[in-house]
Parts: structure tokens; C-alpha cells; sequence
């Protein structure tokens, strides 16, 4: 019986691939949002307690996470992009009756926000930089170990012991 050790070798996806920012307190349907730097967002909700009975929602009951397909606003501090959240979103609420958040994906870079709640508050909200990834370095691969052959003619006592090289050892 012959045995196959199979190994599989699987990509890991670079931490920043899906990093999303949930800043405290939460950015809720009512805010306003100013952007002014490309920013890629999500609407939706983490796994939640339904509040209203509306559509598949039942007051009281769990709901699932559920999130929108992220979406890429492009501004500039020269060009802000204001959205009300929710309102950017009103026909496409994931699942009804759960309260909904904005989440901002991070990047390489820190993003800042201006974050207006209900009550007429402004806040600014600095979305932190995702931290650098070096590699480890790699391992140095340690140079061979030579091992020198020579060819002698040793002189052999009786008793086995050897006393002297006859001639010269040369190098093989």
C-alpha cells in the first residue's frame, strides 16, 4: 500500500481585503456625512435584535447581518460629497425594521470624516490607516559544509598505531 501525503497550499488574502470601520457611535440613517477624499462605504446592519415589526422583521427577534454591496464615493477637499445616510439607501434597505449603520472601508491611508448626528452635533471622525504589513524576512539559507578529502600514506607501526605520513598528503 503505497501512502500520498498531499499538501495544499492556500493564498491568504491580504488583511486589508474586507477591513471595515465602525466608528463609536455609530454612523445611523438620519446623519449626514461629509466626504472629502474618495471613500468606499457599506450600508447595512451587524447581526441585530429587530426593533419594529416591519416585512420579515419581528419585533424582539434576531436578524442576520446583512449588508449592501459596498459603494465608492470619489471626493476631494475641493469637491466634498455630502450624503444623509439612509436616505442615500431609502430603497434598498437590506432587511426592514433593524436599525442600519454606515461603515467606511479602511485604506493605506487615515480617512476624516464629518459625521452631523440627529440632534444637529458635528463630530470628526478619523478613520485610522490599516497598519503596515512587512513579511518576515526570509530565512538565510546556510552555505554548505565542505568536507576536505586527502589522500595520505601513513607508516604503520606493528602494534596497529600510525607514527608518520610517508611521503605527502595530497587533496582530492
Amino acid at each position: 500500500m503505497k501512502t500520498i501525503l498531499l499538501l495544499l497550499a492556500i493564498a491568504a488574502l491580504p488583511a486589508y481585503a474586507q477591513t471595515w470601520f465602525s466608528p463609536t457611535p455609530q454612523i445611523v440613517d438620519g446623519n449626514m456625512v461629509v466626504f472629502t477624499s474618495t471613500a468606499t462605504v457599506r450600508y447595512g446592519q451587524d447581526a441585530s435584535t429587530c426593533v419594529v415589526n416591519y416585512m420579515t422583521c419581528v419585533a424582539g427577534k434576531p436578524s442576520p447581518a446583512s449588508w449592501l454591496p459596498p459603494v465608492t464615493i470619489t471626493a476631494t477637499a475641493a469637491s466634498p460629497v455630502t450624503i444623509v445616510v439612509g436616505t442615500a439607501w431609502a430603497k434598498s434597505d437590506p432587511i426592514g425594521g433593524v436599525p442600519k449603520q454606515l461603515e467606511i472601508q479602511q485604506t493605506s491611508v487615515a480617512q476624516t470624516v464629518k459625521v452631523t448626528n440627529n440632534s444637529g452635533g458635528t463630530v470628526t471622525l478619523t478613520v485610522p490607516a490599516l497598519p503596515v504589513v512587512t513579511p518576515p524576512a526570509p530565512t538565510p539559507t546556510p552555505a554548505p559544509t565542505v568536507i576536505a578529502v586527502w589522500n595520505c600514506n601513513l607508516n604503520q607501526m606493528s602494534d596497529g598505531t600510525f607514527v608518520s605520513i610517508a611521503g605527502s598528503c595530497v587533496k582530492k
